[in-house]
């Protein structure tokens, strides 16, 4: 019934964005959009740097792996068909060994199904520059917004775009040798290009600005940007809402295949080559995406050799995490526990919580999900205390209260161990910390991410 109720969903996503408020226009890009049907206001907001204008970028060395969404025939994909809206690519794709039990194979194979299907449309570089004045110089390395981009293939070619990506990496790290760490990033919910980009520079800028004095950190950025929001007018806020079960499906789509992919061909071997620790930074929905990634490396055909290890990612920080805790356990909940062996994968995961975040609990009175966001995850983690370890960060108010400058742990030795131990996830109450609401966003404080307190946290977490 759950899994009706998202099909129907989807297809009204499919004519939502792009069919009723999609009006014809004269942009740079249009013929190249409407070959991908991404035209419009909504779904142009996710390829902006394909404008090439410089009107948004990276304020870092780093990357930007833009994926959006587009429909089957479009990329060089089977039709999939009711009941199950699954085509034999999708279901040949899959490493059915892999999955843990019926339950999280089947949820994988509603990932892949649908009309539309999630690919990488662009890829944007951005290096530093001395000559003619110091600047930050972007281009795009893969763009399918050329207007000789052969898009027949455009699905598989996804793939050909993180192999330009592992070779661009290669080289700047052998060009650069400064770089201390490589820090993957991803954003939530309802936002767009712009917005995960404005978000990815804050937090490199505080994480820079809060940097120790006697530790040398100079991270290279990886952040993914991907189409989490509908936004189509006049109904903006009602697409929003409806968006939630699409928009939670569709980060797992790409954890399970792109960010997968990009995880396990790309950094992961660069990490080992480079001996560079490889940090994973995840926002909300973002966290999910992340998670998924770094869960499932052997559930591809793609990846099924992959011989995954704790080592690979040295620390994965979830920040107000949208996901069911109940991933986490073996045989519960309706998605199969797709993370109960997580300490296979990450040498720690740590997961922050706020009472002030209104955002993560919703899920719990609308679909019966406790996010690991949300408070509900701290009351129900106490059931399983082999499983979880719970932390509490206490601020150290100066005599203005909105302007916190530094915090400890309720128990700091036993954070310190925790640190260390792979087996357990570490859930932290952060409830003093994040507790302010965001312009323009809503959910509270479930935004209140970019701060110093919280770049001390991950400078913490990481040393």
């Amino acid at each position: 019934m759950t899994n009706l109720i998202h099909y129907i969903i989807n297809f009204f996503s499919v004519i939502v964005t792009t069919k009723i408020f999609q009006f014809k226009n004269n942009t740079k890009l249009y013929a190249q959009e409407k070959k991908l049907s991404t035209q419009g206001r909504s779904l142009s907001a996710f390829h902006q740097l394909a404008l090439e204008d410089h009107s948004i970028s990276l304020n870092h060395s780093g990357y930007v792996v833009a994926i959006e969404k587009a429909y089957r025939n479009q990329i060089g994909l089977d039709k999939a068909y009711l009941p199950n809206l699954n085509s034999k690519q999708d279901i040949a794709s899959l490493n059915k060994e892999a999955f843990y039990n019926k339950k999280e194979y089947s949820r994988a194979k509603f990932f892949l199904s649908g009309l539309k299907r999630t690919l990488i449309t662009h890829i944007a570089q951005t290096t530093f520059q001395d000559k003619p004045i110091p600047h930050l110089k972007q281009n795009l390395i893969y763009n399918l917004y050329k207007n000789d981009a052969n898009l027949k293939n455009a699905y598989q070619d996804s793939d050909k775009a993180l192999d330009i990506l592992k070779q661009k990496i290669t080289n700047d790290i052998n060009t650069n040798k400064s770089y201390t760490h490589i820090i993957l990033y991803a954003h939530g919910w309802n936002t767009n290009q712009q917005a995960t980009l404005q978000s990815v520079n804050a937090q490199v800028a505080q994480l820079i600005k809060q940097t120790p004095d006697d530790v040398k950190f100079n991270p290279l950025i990886v952040a993914i940007t991907w189409p989490s929001e509908w936004a189509p007018l006049p109904f903006e806020y009602i697409a929003k809402a409806l968006s939630y079960p699409t928009k939670a499906n569709d980060a797992d789509e790409i954890g399970l295949t792109h960010a997968n992919k990009l995880l396990q061909h790309v950094l992961i071997p660069i990490k080992k080559q480079f001996n560079l620790p490889l940090i994973c930074i995840g926002h909300s929905f973002g966290a999910r995406l992340l998670s998924r990634a770094i869960c499932s490396p052997q559930k591809l055909n793609q990846t099924a050799n992959i011989q995954a290890s704790s080592a690979d990612i040295d620390l994965f920080i979830g920040l107000q995490a949208a996901f069911c805790i109940n991933r986490f356990l073996p045989n519960k909940g309706i998605e199969g526990g797709p993370y109960h062996n997580f300490s296979q994968y990450a040498k720690k995961s740590i997961f922050t919580w706020s009472k002030h975040d209104i955002a993560t609990p919703v899920a719990l009175w609308v679909t019966g999900a406790k996010h690991v966001g949300s408070v509900y995850s701290h009351i129900f983690a106490n059931k399983y205390l082999e499983v979880f370890t719970q932390h509490k960060m206490i601020a150290e108010e100066p005599n203005n209260i909105n302007d916190i400058t530094n915090f400890k742990f309720e128990n700091p030795s036993q954070f310190q161990e925790d640190l260390k131990d792979n087996t357990t996830v570490a859930l932290i109450d952060a409830t003093q910390i994040i507790r302010h609401n965001i312009y323009r966003k809503g959910g509270n404080a479930h935004n209140d991410i970019h701060t110093p307190i919280l770049a001390k946290l991950i400078h913490q977490c990481i040393h």
